[in-house]
């Protein structure tokens, strides 16, 4: 999240624009029914009148095929996980509330951004209502800088992350929420991989407010090259809307209230990657900045059958003598099960539950550019 546009993708009345501003050209996407065909039928001309004859009525033009989008996936059986946020409080079993590699009860924020100007706190975090609260405060809060010294920051706000409690590979993401518009906020619900190394990156949206409002879907693969959309939506802080994330070895595509915005084929992540959601501050300019909440009212993930997580190998068993002192052999470790194990494409109705296990300690090391 948080690399505002390298390479472009936006929607207009004629068609899909496509520029570039990285290292290299944007990516070709689909974006459903948007998609430009230059090799579309145009009307018959019109027949010639001849001089006596009256002239013969205007044929109607056959209508523009059109590729249709894609509809949004509709998954079958349990979620491999579901958090509706019942009770009064943030489940910490389930969920965290900074990033792995900075999880810690004083706070956290993005080093990994310049443009990040808040604080994360675990008490910006309220449940109500069966609604998690992201909420940011326009409130003096201490932090710490890259360097581990203290500094303060003008803003706090609120993050959760599903690491370590669980991460997957392949599946369907769906979240409803209610997204703030006011100034300075930049509210985000997206996915880094489990090993914690930057890219690869999925942002299923971002949301800035003024004074730099706009709305991008945006994927950040492993070569660098960025594929974002920039979606054209109703008010995003009315109403509740459901936002769609679907990711099969083949593909990523993108929807928000069931309308396809976004679709890539290419460096799709074949690795175990992290939900996360957070609401931050990249502009302090306005007396009204960093004052607003994101709503979340529930997360679901179905991962994809045949795919569960990463699991470490069982120890090796340690040899018992026998009577004449000769020892039996070693066992033989129980595979670990990789995380980039492709099975074949499925369609959205085959992304049914799968069992859940604890996915390996993440490492240490700190990536050097998160989003």
């Amino acid at each position: 999240m948080k690399t505002r546009l390298l390479a472009v993708l936006a929607v207009t009345t004629t068609g899909l624009i496509c520029a570039a501003a990285g290292p290299a050209m944007a990516r070709p996407v689909a974006l459903g029914s948007a998609m430009i065909h230059p090799d579309q039928p145009t009307a018959a001309d019109q027949p010639t009148a001849a001089a006596t004859v009256s002239p013969s009525p205007t044929p109607t033009p056959a209508p523009t095929p059109t590729t249709p989008a894609t509809p949004a996936p509709v998954p079958t059986g349990t979620p491999t996980f579901a958090s509706d946020f019942s009770g009064k409080s943030l489940n910490t079993s389930i969920w965290a509330t900074c990033y792995p590699w900075m999880d810690v009860p004083s706070g956290c924020t993005n080093f990994g951004n310049a443009d990040e100007q808040e604080w994360y706190l675990p008490s910006q975090d309220q449940v109500s209502g069966g609604v998690l609260h992201l909420v940011a405060q326009p409130v003096a809060t201490q932090g710490t800088n890259a360097e581990g010294q203290p500094e303060t920051y003008q803003c706090r706000s609120g993050m959760v992350t599903t690491l370590p409690s669980f991460s997957f590979e392949y599946g369907v993401v769906q979240v409803v929420a209610r997204i703030p518009s006011t100034a300075g906020l930049w509210s985000g619900l997206w996915m880094l991989a489990s090993d914690e190394i930057w890219p690869p990156e999925i942002d299923m949206f971002e949301r800035w407010g003024p004074p730099s409002p706009g709305l991008s879907e945006t994927f950040h693969p492993d070569d660098y090259e960025v594929v974002s959309a920039d979606p054209t939506t109703g008010n995003l802080a009315t109403g509740w809307h459901t936002f769609t994330l679907q990711w099969t070895p083949t593909s990523l595509t993108w929807w928000i209230d069931g309308q396809e915005d976004l679709t890539t084929d290419l460096d799709i992540p074949a690795q175990e990657m992290y939900f996360l959601a957070d609401l931050a501050d990249y502009s302090m300019s306005s007396p009204k900045s960093c004052q607003g909440s994101l709503l979340i009212q529930s997360v679901k993930i179905w991962q994809a059958a045949g795919v569960t997580p990463a699991m470490s190998p069982s120890p090796t068993a340690t040899p018992t003598p026998t009577p004449t002192a000769t020892p039996t052999s070693t066992a033989t470790p129980t595979p670990t099960v990789g995380s980039n194990v492709a099975p074949a494409v499925q369609p959205a109705s085959a992304f049914t539950a799968v069992p859940t296990s604890t996915p390996p300690s993440a490492p240490a090391s700190i990536p050097g550019q998160n989003n």
